[in-house]
Protein backbone atom coordinates (compact mmCIF):
# COMPACT_ATOMS: atom_id res chain seq x y z
CA UNK A 1 0.00 0.00 0.00
CA UNK A 2 1.57 3.49 -1.14
CA UNK A 3 2.31 6.12 1.99
CA UNK A 4 -0.52 8.12 0.72
CA UNK A 5 -3.03 5.04 0.90
CA UNK A 6 -1.50 4.10 4.12
CA UNK A 7 -2.22 7.56 5.83
CA UNK A 8 -6.05 7.06 4.70
CA UNK A 9 -6.76 3.82 5.83
CA UNK A 10 -4.94 5.01 9.02
CA UNK A 11 -7.39 8.10 9.04
CA UNK A 12 -10.25 6.06 8.66
CA UNK A 13 -9.27 3.75 11.39
CA UNK A 14 -9.24 6.68 13.78
CA UNK A 15 -12.37 8.05 12.73
CA UNK A 16 -14.10 4.70 13.32
CA UNK A 17 -13.36 4.54 16.71
CA UNK A 18 -15.90 7.35 16.95
CA UNK A 19 -19.33 5.49 17.49
CA UNK A 20 -22.24 6.22 15.55
CA UNK A 21 -25.77 5.50 15.04
CA UNK A 22 -26.89 3.99 11.61
CA UNK A 23 -29.05 5.50 9.78
CA UNK A 24 -30.86 4.94 5.98
CA UNK A 25 -31.80 7.73 3.99
CA UNK A 26 -34.40 7.39 1.44
CA UNK A 27 -35.56 9.63 -1.68
CA UNK A 28 -38.45 9.29 -3.86
CA UNK A 29 -38.02 9.83 -7.90
CA UNK A 30 -40.20 9.31 -10.81
CA UNK A 31 -38.11 5.52 -10.45
CA UNK A 32 -39.37 4.62 -7.47
CA UNK A 33 -37.47 4.66 -4.09
CA UNK A 34 -33.66 5.54 -3.73
CA UNK A 35 -32.23 5.09 0.08
CA UNK A 36 -28.51 4.74 0.70
CA UNK A 37 -26.83 3.90 4.42
CA UNK A 38 -25.45 7.28 5.99
CA UNK A 39 -23.90 7.29 9.55
CA UNK A 40 -22.68 10.87 8.64
CA UNK A 41 -25.67 12.54 10.23
CA UNK A 42 -26.10 15.21 12.76
CA UNK A 43 -28.47 17.69 13.87
CA UNK A 44 -27.23 21.19 13.17
CA UNK A 45 -29.98 23.49 14.62
CA UNK A 46 -32.95 24.05 17.17
CA UNK A 47 -33.83 27.27 15.66
CA UNK A 48 -34.60 26.47 12.58
CA UNK A 49 -34.52 22.93 12.87
CA UNK A 50 -31.71 21.83 10.64
CA UNK A 51 -29.90 18.33 10.32
CA UNK A 52 -26.68 17.95 8.31
CA UNK A 53 -26.05 14.63 6.23
CA UNK A 54 -22.90 13.85 4.38
CA UNK A 55 -23.14 11.49 1.04
CA UNK A 56 -20.17 10.92 -1.46
CA UNK A 57 -20.08 13.11 -4.00
CA UNK A 58 -20.74 11.01 -6.79
CA UNK A 59 -23.28 8.27 -5.16
CA UNK A 60 -26.18 8.04 -7.25
CA UNK A 61 -28.52 9.09 -4.22
CA UNK A 62 -26.29 12.31 -3.96
CA UNK A 63 -27.11 13.76 -6.77
CA UNK A 64 -30.67 13.68 -6.48
CA UNK A 65 -30.63 14.95 -2.69
CA UNK A 66 -28.38 17.80 -3.57
CA UNK A 67 -31.46 19.47 -5.63
CA UNK A 68 -32.66 22.08 -3.46
CA UNK A 69 -35.52 22.16 -1.64
CA UNK A 70 -35.46 17.66 -2.28
CA UNK A 71 -37.69 15.61 0.17
CA UNK A 72 -35.89 12.69 1.76
CA UNK A 73 -36.15 11.27 4.97
CA UNK A 74 -33.33 9.96 7.51
CA UNK A 75 -34.63 6.92 9.78
CA UNK A 76 -32.40 6.05 12.54
CA UNK A 77 -32.32 2.29 12.81
CA UNK A 78 -33.04 -0.21 15.52
CA UNK A 79 -30.80 -2.78 16.64
CA UNK A 80 -32.52 -5.30 15.17
CA UNK A 81 -32.32 -3.50 11.53
CA UNK A 82 -28.85 -4.83 10.63
CA UNK A 83 -30.10 -6.35 7.36
CA UNK A 84 -31.41 -3.12 5.97
CA UNK A 85 -28.39 -1.07 6.75
CA UNK A 86 -26.51 -3.82 4.79
CA UNK A 87 -28.86 -3.61 1.77
CA UNK A 88 -29.25 -0.13 1.61
CA UNK A 89 -25.22 0.42 2.01
CA UNK A 90 -24.65 -2.02 -1.63
CA UNK A 91 -24.30 0.23 -4.65
CA UNK A 92 -26.16 -2.83 -6.77
CA UNK A 93 -29.17 -1.46 -4.76
CA UNK A 94 -32.61 -1.47 -6.41
CA UNK A 95 -34.96 1.01 -7.42
CA UNK A 96 -38.34 0.66 -6.91
CA UNK A 97 -41.96 1.10 -5.59
CA UNK A 98 -41.51 -0.96 -2.47
CA UNK A 99 -37.96 -1.63 -1.48
CA UNK A 100 -37.43 -4.01 1.37
CA UNK A 101 -38.62 -1.79 4.79
CA UNK A 102 -40.26 0.86 3.41
CA UNK A 103 -43.21 2.20 5.37
CA UNK A 104 -45.06 5.51 4.82
CA UNK A 105 -45.68 8.11 7.31
CA UNK A 106 -49.37 9.91 7.14
CA UNK A 107 -48.13 12.40 4.48
CA UNK A 108 -46.68 9.90 2.28
CA UNK A 109 -43.39 10.34 2.66
CA UNK A 110 -41.02 6.52 2.79
CA UNK A 111 -39.30 5.89 6.24
CA UNK A 112 -38.04 2.50 7.41
CA UNK A 113 -40.23 0.51 9.09
CA UNK A 114 -39.91 0.15 13.16
CA UNK A 115 -37.16 2.02 13.17
CA UNK A 116 -36.13 3.58 15.99
CA UNK A 117 -36.52 7.52 15.15
CA UNK A 118 -37.37 9.58 11.66
CA UNK A 119 -36.69 12.76 10.28
CA UNK A 120 -38.96 14.01 6.72
CA UNK A 121 -36.37 16.92 5.53
CA UNK A 122 -35.72 18.88 2.35
CA UNK A 123 -32.33 20.33 1.19
CA UNK A 124 -31.55 23.72 2.14
CA UNK A 125 -27.82 24.12 1.44
CA UNK A 126 -25.25 21.85 -0.25
CA UNK A 127 -21.61 22.10 0.50
CA UNK A 128 -19.31 20.79 -1.14
CA UNK A 129 -16.08 18.98 1.29
CA UNK A 130 -13.54 17.02 -0.58
CA UNK A 131 -14.92 14.24 -2.13
CA UNK A 132 -18.26 14.17 -0.08
CA UNK A 133 -21.34 16.98 0.00
CA UNK A 134 -22.42 18.34 3.02
CA UNK A 135 -26.56 17.99 2.63
CA UNK A 136 -27.84 20.62 5.43
CA UNK A 137 -31.84 20.37 5.75
CA UNK A 138 -34.78 21.34 6.83
CA UNK A 139 -36.23 19.30 9.67
CA UNK A 140 -40.32 19.13 8.90
CA UNK A 141 -41.62 16.32 10.53
CA UNK A 142 -40.31 13.61 13.11
CA UNK A 143 -41.10 10.86 15.30
CA UNK A 144 -39.23 8.19 17.84
CA UNK A 145 -39.56 5.19 19.42
CA UNK A 146 -37.56 5.69 22.61
CA UNK A 147 -38.30 1.89 23.24
CA UNK A 148 -36.36 0.59 20.95
CA UNK A 149 -32.16 -0.01 21.20
CA UNK A 150 -29.90 1.78 18.31
CA UNK A 151 -27.59 0.11 15.83
CA UNK A 152 -24.17 0.55 16.38
CA UNK A 153 -21.28 1.25 14.23
CA UNK A 154 -18.02 0.97 15.72
CA UNK A 155 -14.27 0.32 14.23
CA UNK A 156 -15.81 -0.86 11.09
CA UNK A 157 -18.73 -3.00 12.13
CA UNK A 158 -22.11 -3.23 13.60
CA UNK A 159 -21.72 -3.42 17.16
CA UNK A 160 -24.42 -6.43 18.26
CA UNK A 161 -22.75 -6.48 22.22
CA UNK A 162 -23.26 -3.51 23.46
CA UNK A 163 -25.87 -4.43 26.21
CA UNK A 164 -23.62 -7.34 27.09
CA UNK A 165 -20.55 -5.32 27.00
CA UNK A 166 -22.58 -3.15 29.32
CA UNK A 167 -23.50 -5.81 31.89
CA UNK A 168 -19.69 -7.34 31.97
CA UNK A 169 -18.54 -3.53 33.18
CA UNK A 170 -21.40 -3.58 35.72
CA UNK A 171 -20.57 -7.05 36.89
CA UNK A 172 -16.87 -5.75 37.10
CA UNK A 173 -17.50 -2.79 39.19
CA UNK A 174 -19.62 -4.63 41.70
CA UNK A 175 -16.82 -7.37 42.16
CA UNK A 176 -14.49 -4.61 42.48
CA UNK A 177 -16.37 -3.24 45.93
Amino acid sequence: MSEEGSATRRFRDVCGRFATGVTVVLTETEDGVQGMTANAFMSVSLDPLLIALGVRRHGKVASVLARPEMPFTISVLAQNQQYLAEFYSRPSRLRSADPPGIARTSDGRAIIASAQAWIACQTVQVVEAGDHLLLVARAARYDCDAEKEPLIFYAGRYWEYLEREQDRLLEWLLLER
